[in-house]
């Protein structure tokens, strides 16, 4: 079973010319599109997979299994991103912090939340010794 998961991550992961694409890109300094070196990404909020070879950029958004191609180039010594998209040319930076390893896990739905869970962003903590 361990071999099997090995394997798929291994066929997933981009080789080649993609492995220059796995980055955190930004637009104008913020977070556009992240490229994971499992083949998982993330453009804006939509969660999806891709593949790359020499010129084209291939994206498969995991909700809609919609597909994209995006021709692309690689400038300025792996510093820029070139992209056409629906024919406009996007230019992102790289950033210098790295993408995470693998994608998030799916956030919890309440029936799987349970009582000793710790506490999600916003909710206050109760200070020892104060009601």
């Amino acid at each position: 079973m361990r071999a099997l998961a090995i394997a798929v991550v291994l066929l997933a992961a981009p080789t080649g010319p993609a492995t220059k694409l796995v980055a955190i890109w930004l637009d104008r300094g913020s977070p556009y599109m992240e490229l994971r070196p499992d083949g998982s990404g993330r453009i804006g909020f939509n969660e999806n997979t891709w593949s790359a070879d020499k010129e084209t950029l291939h994206v498969v958004q995991k909700e809609s299994g919609e597909t994209f191609d995006l021709p692309y180039a690689i400038e300025g010594g792996g510093k820029t991103l070139k992209l056409i998209v629906n024919g406009t040319t996007v230019m992102l930076e790289k950033s210098k912090q790295k993408p995470a390893a693998k994608a998030p896990p799916p956030p919890k739905t309440p029936s799987q939340i349970e009582a000793g869970d710790a506490p999600d962003a916003g909710t206050a903590k109760k200070k020892k010794g104060k009601k």
